[in-house]
This record gives C-alpha cells, sequence and structure tokens, in this order.
C-alpha cells in the first residue's frame, strides 16, 4: 500500500497522510495491480511522492487517450458553457416562492 503524505500549511502539524494504495493507482492508470507493483518496484515512479504518481498516473491516462487528473481540459476554452441571457421564469401557476403563498391570477 503506498501511503502518501502531504504538507498540511499553516501551523496545524507536519502534515496530513492519504493513503492511496496500488489498486488505486491500477485503476486510475489503467493498468493491472501487479503491473503498478512491479513498476514501483523498478523505482519507475516514487510512491511516497504524491507528484511523481500522478505523473505517473496521468503519464498513462495520456497513452490511452483518457483526461488527465488535475489539469484542465485542452478544449475547455471552446466548450466555455454561457450563462442564459434571460432568466427562466417558473410556470404560470401563481406561486410566489419568496412568501411561500399564492397570488390571484
Amino acid at each position: 500500500m503506498a501511503q502518501i503524505p502531504i504538507p498540511t500549511p499553516g501551523p496545524r502539524g507536519p502534515g496530513r497522510l492519504i493513503v492511496i494504495t496500488h489498486q488505486m493507482i491500477a485503476d486510475l492508470a489503467g493498468l493491472a495491480m501487479p503491473t503498478v507493483r512491479t513498476y514501483a518496484s523498478a523505482g519507475q515512479f516514487d510512491q511516497h511522492d504524491l507528484d511523481s504518481t500522478m505523473t505517473f498516473i496521468n503519464h498513462h491516462r495520456k497513452k490511452r487517450g483518457w483526461t488527465l487528473i488535475g489539469q484542465p481540459a485542452q478544449d475547455s476554452e471552446e466548450k466555455a458553457v454561457e450563462p442564459p441571457q434571460s432568466p427562466v421564469s417558473a410556470p404560470a401557476s401563481g406561486y410566489n416562492p419568496l412568501n411561500a403563498s399564492f397570488t390571484n391570477m
């Protein structure tokens, strides 16, 4: 089990501990768990360093054409959703949600 310490900012202490298992890394990278263990043993990534682990995961996700974790999608600017021009009005039921009552129509 890979245990990756994440530093906590401020005076709260030296850091918090996030536990990431080899199975979690395998699932995120699209690999089999024994393969991840082999890569970790061979030094392909430092399982105690979050940056190294995420670089490893994103490398394998990129090879598969999957979205990278922790990075904006490349075409996010093209698919930006614009807010509606006018607010959506409720059906003409006569109900006023601000005072929780019905008005005469």
